[in-house]
């Protein structure tokens, strides 16, 4: 039963009827993004303050602040800080398209819980038919321990897979709505490291 009920969670989770939400619009990303996105704008007039000063200061150990390369990349984040959505769903949507090609071509598990359900009909048949044999009770009782140490482990590993579905969508909608400031961070050298760790975490819960 906790096997029939992790493959069942499982096999919703993945299923196209889980979540009709879009994973770059909709719900909460409707309410965050905005946010970030007026708070990055705000980013923008700093970052033009800390290049103004590092450059009228002459800053010579730090390149990045200089204004012929740090302006450009300045005006590109902020003309692309608009179509964050846009930008993360072509790459989810790839993800997605591969999910589901691997997805189609999943066909062992429901004869596997077929094989699984045969089994258990056949010793629940096996110890309503018991007679007195010592040895064929122990043989019962091991078999029937196996298959549900076998069944427990396999009820594990689709549950966690579906856990791992689900935290996908919460995940790609969290970074979504951080996009805007992670693209800020892109502009100055010393908060680069914050959108490379971003973009990380949104390759990994995409193509997960």
């Amino acid at each position: 039963l906790i096997l029939l009920f992790s493959s069942a969670l499982l096999a919703w989770v993945i299923s196209p009827s889980f979540i009709t939400l879009p994973y770059t619009s909709g719900g909460i990303v409707d309410i965050g993004w905005p946010i970030t996105r007026d708070l990055a704008n705000m980013g923008f007039v700093f970052a033009l303050l800390v290049i103004g000063v590092a450059t009228a200061l002459r800053f010579p150990k730090d390149e990045g602040y200089k204004v012929k390369k740090a302006l450009p990349i300045l005006i590109g984040i902020i003309l692309l800080v608009n179509f964050t959505p846009v930008i993360m769903g072509v790459v989810i949507d790839a993800a997605n398209i591969v999910m589901v090609f691997f997805i189609k071509e999943i066909s062992g598990l429901q004869p596997l819980l077929t094989i699984l359900g045969n089994h258990s009909g056949a010793l629940i048949a096996a110890f309503v038919n018991l007679r007195g044999n010592i040895v064929e009770q122990i043989s019962l009782i091991a078999r029937s321990i196996i298959l549900m140490v076998f069944n427990l482990n396999l009820a594990l590993f689709l549950f966690l897979f579906a856990v791992i579905f689900i935290m996908r969508y919460v995940a790609i909608w969290t970074l979504v709505i951080l996009s805007p400031l992670a693209f800020f961070a892109f502009v100055l050298p010393r908060t680069k490291k914050y959108f490379t760790m971003w973009w990380n975490q949104f390759l990994q819960w995409t193509f997960v």
